[in-house]
């Protein structure tokens, strides 16, 4: 365990961490970023940005160690306990499962060791500066989409931004964190409804938060607009279903009848979580 921990920064790097876990994933049916989703929240940052904290924690051995068994002996305790007094930034913990049987039944009884009060204050969490990650703010993005010149993109973001700014009783806008910007448009409980991303000048409305009236009246929303938008997006099931298309190409016409679109969504989303 202790020599795992020492090495994991030599030998577990960004790129083999997400490889990792999307084989997990994979062998699951399932797909990363709605695995990262259930995990941190809508809000979470993107894959890439995840692993990258969890390399920066290694390096920092800002971690927690963890020794699951039945039975710890003595000795194993003692150790426990005087590495946590040693150590700040690492946590080492014993989790003991004794099992017992009732008839055909097996009952597991955990038991937790190490986490005390003295070990705790003893602890000291260690804030690491990314400086490839920033906090994005209105002016710092609309400054990011100029520089790739594409004056549509620039345009319509504009008037995706400005949708849910003249909306407040609907809608809220916030920006993310990392190494490109993200604009989180969220719907009046704070729920993420549409993503701008200003690397690839795509929206992306969500139906993550809904429940399955939600998803229906997402899809009926789609089929309602999509003659009128030539909607060329996918509707992408799943466990976080959504629509995403580039903003790129599209007329003034057709942002007009996405923010109706927009607007028509999240007056349902109104009624639906009422």
């Amino acid at each position: 365990m202790l020599e795992y921990a020492a090495n994991a920064q030599y030998y577990w790097e960004r790129n083999d961490l997400k490889t990792f876990a999307k084989q997990t994933a994979t062998k699951r049916n399932e797909n990363i970023d709605d695995l990262l989703r259930d995990l941190l929240g809508t809000d979470q940052d993107s894959a890439d940005a995840f692993f990258e904290k969890v390399q920066n924690n290694l390096k920092e051995a800002q971690i927690r160690l963890i020794f699951f068994l039945d039975q710890a002996p003595f000795e194993l305790r003692s150790i426990v306990d005087f590495l946590n007094r040693q150590m700040e930034r690492t946590e080492v913990l014993i989790v003991e499962a004794k099992q017992f049987c009732h008839n055909e039944m097996k009952i597991l009884v955990p038991s937790l060791f190490g986490f005390t009060e003295q070990a705790r204050r003893i602890k000291k969490k260690v804030i690491i500066e990314d400086p490839k990650r920033r906090k994005w703010d209105q002016e710092g993005v609309l400054d990011y989409i100029k520089q790739y010149n594409i004056p549509q993109r620039f345009e319509n973001i504009q008037v995706l931004t400005a949708l849910a700014e003249s909306n407040p009783a609907l809608m809220s806008i916030a920006y993310g964190t990392g190494q490109s910007p993200t604009i989180i448009v969220r719907n009046n409980v704070s729920r993420a409804m549409y993503y701008i991303w200003a690397n690839s000048g795509s929206v992306q409305l969500s139906a993550t938060a809904l429940c399955s009236d939600g998803i229906e009246f997402l899809k009926s929303l789609e089929n309602k607009y999509k003659a009128t938008l030539h909607w060329n997006a996918k509707f992408e099931s799943g466990k976080y279903p959504s629509l995403k298309r580039s903003v790129d190409d599209m007329t003034q016409d057709e942002m007009k009848t996405l923010s109706e679109f927009i607007l028509e969504m999240a007056e349902g989303i109104k009624d639906l979580i009422k």
